[in-house]
């Protein structure tokens, strides 16, 4: 019974005091959403690549390559890597090696009778060639087929359970039929051997289909003279028997390697969970330092700080209101009650309102999913698991005890003799417990006020630096079928269409991802008449002519290619930095060696960014190779693009019947490099909006709470002629100050994390004074406008109205 009279009281006063109820429910529901809806995507974050069976024992081999001191990390080995460290160590259960999954964007599915009649009876998918024991090591669950033997013939294909409905409409029809895949010009018929259950949305590499790894063999033939080796392109992955330490085994394996293949050198190798790929995939000098769990942590921290400000508001908000209270507590106190009993009311209090706050911020998140997910690119729903709920309720519990424990503690420990004479004991350590508790919200909001303007002006850098190409207009696309057969034929068409200014070709796509170079990419180029300078690590490209001018790439000296030299198959061209290394004056005309082959030098391109601007530019190097360019890229007429796309389309499918044609703008791939950082400037956005408006709602409500309990002083002091100006600037003046001292432990903190941050890119903006002004001066006017609409109201009131109380 005891509860319920409780219970009930605790009801009546949350609906007798409406206003109080509104702010606090409207902050602590807001900041309940936003932890919620950071869940979902911490949820989604690291449930990525989770859920194999034997998870803890999944491995992939990685190495260090240590060259001259610098030391770069890559998953690059060669196609017997897991077989030769399975034979020497028995710790190894299984392997797994596949292909490099950016080597393959898209593949093109037929059945028969339909290839080569239209685009329209042609499915592209996303595909990996990978080693037999693929489905034995990875669980992905086999509808039709068997784990051991699906990958067993060389002339197979496993389809995904959607693939599989695409072409023959129904899995179980598929098992045994025929098909077709093809890619750039390589084609071959395949039997349908298995179909696997569609690989979850949280998979690192998800896969349409599989085919043998053996059948990559006849695109790219094994040389049987070739000496055995540690290095190559593919990816390996270990599972390791129950109980191996694989720290241990990583030293071995490392030591075996290094001692079994002389093409290892000084590099380390080592293991990394397989389930960690997704959130630390983030080397610096040989060391893991992050990646996508940055960002979880941060924004963590964000959501609990902005719950931890709406909290604030509750404390703040219920010990101004103390008044109010005092002589239901005196009373209460008088006939028998507790502290303890007192202390369970309040908390009871906390509790019933941050539960109406929880099923508000419910609402919240089912409304604002659709855009979260479209934010962060994801199809994120409530979850039916029930760690995420147990996770809610612990918050839940967590922010009721949080907002009501120091307003609980506070209000029980009046004295009631003096609480029912009207006196409110009021220390002063409290009134600073209370500004100081308004001082941090104040102080995180100038933090996120900065930090947003600084993300921005960053990625305003991004979007408008001169890259040292001309990245507008510009579409790429893969070269197919019968047009790698006869490229320049196909060149040519393209060119002849109105509105195409330039097309040419290269080998692989024009922005490469970071830290894409090193010994993968060719052996150092060094002068060959008088030995110095030295190029140990740079990125090269085959390109075919003309590949120069259709990017907008600037000459510094010397020219381009031309078919008008016929020397130019043993000619390179290369970047500023790349003679920078060499260290020579004259380096036209220079020699210098790739892949144990001579080139001259005939030109020097001024510096591009072929990579993000996370990392400086590097030594790079053009190389004449037009038969090994498979990427068409083509300038068009500004306005022309929709025409030139459709006549480009018309062009592919009469070129390539039975093949899908997929195309990107470089300018919308260049914007693409930076994703992590516009959702970084997506949600710092809306989490500084957010935690402004939980600061002001607070904010208002204290205005409120202190004119009203100033009302009279404020009257007499209208009386004695205090104007209304007097009258704002008595009660906003205090609010001005913490403003001013927020921005003094604001800014120091603000440019630190901030600084943190840009550290990140190799090109950066400056964290100029006229951030922190504007920050400064946003907060103080929304501060003002806040407080003011209170201490004009106050300013305004009748005071006869009030003295009549007295």
């Amino acid at each position: 019974m005891l509860f319920r009279s409780y219970l009930k009281i605790s009801w009546r006063n949350l609906l007798k005091d409406k206003r109080f109820t509104l702010l606090n429910g409207i902050g602590l529901s807001a900041g309940l959403a936003c932890v919620m809806l950071c869940m979902l995507w911490v949820l989604d974050e690291t449930t990525f690549d989770k859920g194999f069976e034997g998870q803890h024992q999944l491995m992939q081999v990685m190495v260090n390559h240590n060259d001259k001191g610098v030391i770069s990390t890559d998953h690059a080995m060669s196609a017997t890597f897991g077989r030769d460290v399975e034979k020497e160590f028995p710790e190894v259960e299984d392997f797994v090696t596949t292909a490099p999954p950016e080597w393959f964007s898209a593949f093109n599915m037929s059945i028969p009778g339909a290839h080569g009649s239209s685009p329209e009876n042609t499915v592209g998918a996303k595909g990996n060639f990978v080693s037999d024991h693929f489905f034995q090591v990875f669980s992905f669950p086999l509808l039709q087929g068997n784990a051991q033997e699906v990958l067993a013939d060389p002339k197979g294909i496993v389809l995904s359970e959607s693939l599989a409905t695409k072409l023959f409409g129904d899995p179980a029809h598929a098992m045994g039929q025929v098909m077709t895949w093809k890619w750039f010009s390589f084609s071959k018929d395949v039997k349908v051997n298995g179909v696997f259950k569609d690989m979850p949305a949280q998979t690192s590499t998800p896969y349409d289909f599989v085919l043998p790894l053996d059948a990559w063999k006849d695109i790219v033939p094994t040389n049987p003279n070739a000496r055995a080796g540690a290095g190559g392109p593919f990816m390996t992955y270990l599972r390791l028997k129950k109980g191996a330490d694989y720290a241990t085994f990583s030293k071995r394996m490392s030591a075996f390697v290094r001692t079994q293949f002389p093409d290892a050198g000084q590099n380390e190798y080592f293991l990394r969970a397989y389930g960690d790929q997704h959130l630390y995939d983030h080397y610096e000098n040989g060391v893991q330092t992050g990646g996508r769990i940055e960002y979880i942590r941060l924004f963590t921290l964000i959501a609990t700080l902005i719950l931890v400000m709406a909290c604030i508001n509750f404390m703040n908000l219920s010990t101004a209101k103390a008044s109010t209270r005092m002589k239901e507590v005196g009373v209460k106190k008088t006939l028998g009650a507790g502290r303890g009993i007192l202390v369970g009311q309040f908390l009871g209090e906390s509790m019933l309102l941050t539960f109406a706050s929880f099923l508000l911020a419910l609402v919240w998140v089912w409304l604002l999913l659709p855009y979260f997910n479209n934010l962060t690119h994801k199809s994120m729903g409530l979850p039916l698991v029930p760690g995420f709920w147990v996770g809610c309720a612990a918050v839940l519990l967590c922010t009721g005890l949080l907002a009501g424990s120091y307003p609980a503690f506070y209000l029980s420990r009046f004295h009631p003799l003096e609480v029912l004479k009207g006196k409110l004991p009021q220390s002063f350590g409290e009134l600073w417990a209370r500004k100081g508790l308004v001082l941090f919200q104040f102080t995180l909001s100038m933090m996120f006020m900065i930090g947003v303007l600084v993300i921005y002006r960053q990625i305003r850098l991004i979007e408008t630096k001169d890259l040292g190409y001309n990245k507008e207009h510009v579409m790429f696309f893969d070269l197919q079928g019968k047009a790698v057969e006869k490229r320049e034929a196909f060149i040519g068409a393209i060119n002849n269409i109105p509105g195409v200014i330039n097309v040419s070709s290269m080998m692989r796509s024009p922005i490469l991802p970071d830290g894409n170079e090193g010994p993968d990419m060719g052996t150092a180029p060094h002068p060959e008449a008088s030995g110095k300078g030295d190029i140990s690590s740079f990125n090269q490209m085959s390109v075919n002519y003309n590949l120069i001018e259709t990017m907008g790439i600037r000459m510094a000296e010397g020219r381009s290619f031309s078919s008008a030299y016929g020397t130019d198959s043993a000619a390179v061209v290369i970047n500023q930095q790349a003679a920078l290394a060499l260290g020579r004056k004259d380096v036209i005309g220079s020699t210098v060696r790739i892949y144990g082959k001579d080139y001259h030098v005939i030109g020097v391109v001024k510096d591009f960014h072929f990579n993000s601007l996370h990392v400086s530019i590097s030594p790079f190097v053009f190389k004449l190779a037009p038969d090994d360019s498979f990427i068409i890229l083509v300038r068009v007429s500004p306005g022309k693009e929709g025409d030139v796309l459709h006549q480009i389309q018309t062009l592919n499918s009469q070129w390539n019947p039975g093949y899908t044609f997929n195309y990107s703008f470089l300018d919308d791939d260049n914007l693409a490099q930076y994703a992590s950082e516009h959702l970084v400037g997506s949600l710092a956005g809306c989490f500084a909006v957010l935690a402004v408006v939980i600061s002001c709602l607070g904010l208002f409500g204290l205005a409120a709470f202190t004119s009203e309990r100033r009302k009279k002083e404020i009257s007499i002091r209208k009386v004695l002629g205090a104007s209304t100006a007097h009258i704002f600037t008595l009660l906003s003046k205090d609010f001005v100050r913490l403003v001013l001292l927020a921005c003094l432990l604001g800014f120091p903190l603000s440019w630190w994390f901030m600084h943190q941050w840009l550290e990140g890119f190799a090109y950066r903006v400056n964290i100029g004074v006229m951030v922190f002004i504007g920050a400064g001066l946003s907060l103080l006017v929304l501060t003002l406008f806040t407080v003011g609409y209170q201490s004009l109201r106050a300013a305004l009131t009748n005071p006869v109205a009030a003295l009549k109380a007295e």
